[in-house]
């Protein structure tokens, strides 16, 4: 009973050792890959200094949640003790002077989180930083449209696509729209100018050959 509160105590100073220990510890493990069968293995290495009083604690904070949870302490008589006893199953935990490991059997989807470890060497507690341990994301490649369009098109099936395509000048064609009407009307202008200039010629030529009798 005595073992189990310290271990509630022990998760509730966590907060505060994340911001007033040192970390002093360095915190790895073997790579993790989805559906691999191998065992993950944390090591927490400390400095090697001799002590006489030394304990580990391991904590983990799943993902999704607010505040890490402890797993076990590991006292230097070297008896774990679980804070879920069925855990025992599942993590174990050894050291061998500044190197902690906790080895975790059969890693699932709900071990996923940020792990911890929290030395205790002769009343000094010394905090590690958070390693993820989080399974990668699948990613899936989004299907192409191009082959849904050739075979819509190759089915007969009309495809309304909005593109980007400007409309082409009109170039020629249209200079040919407007200039034809102007270039007829300037020719019946021209046509009406040479008439009335012959008109006028006539006349003129008639009153100059007209002679008085005698």
């Amino acid at each position: 009973m005595v073992s189990h509160t310290m271990l509630a105590i022990t998760s509730l100073t966590v907060f505060l050792c994340l911001f007033l220990c040192t970390h002093q510890l360095r915190l790895t493990s073997n790579p993790l890959q989805r559906g691999s069968s191998r065992p993950m293995e944390l090591n927490c290495q400390g400095e090697s200094r001799d002590a006489t009083d030394v304990g580990v604690f391991w904590f983990r904070q799943k993902k999704g949640a607010t505040y890490p949870e402890s797993i076990l302490f590991l006292s230097i008589t070297k008896k774990p003790i679980y804070r879920d006893p069925s855990d025992s199953n599942r993590f174990k935990a050894s050291m061998s002077g500044s190197s902690f490991t906790l080895v975790i059997e059969r890693f699932n989807e709900k071990d996923q989180g940020t792990y911890y470890c929290l030395i205790n060497k002769n009343s000094v507690l010394t905090f590690s930083p958070g390693l993820q341990l989080l399974y990668p994301e699948v990613t899936t490649q989004k299907p192409r449209t191009t082959k849904a369009t050739a075979r819509a098109t190759e089915s007969g099936e009309s495809c309304n696509c909005i593109t980007d395509k400007q409309p082409e000048p009109l170039g020629l064609s249209c200079d040919l729209y407007v200039w034809a009407p102007l270039a007829g009307i300037c020719g019946v202008f021209l046509i009406c100018l040479l008439i009335t200039s012959i008109m006028l010629c006539c006349r003129t030529r008639r009153r100059r050959c007209r002679c008085k009798p005698r």
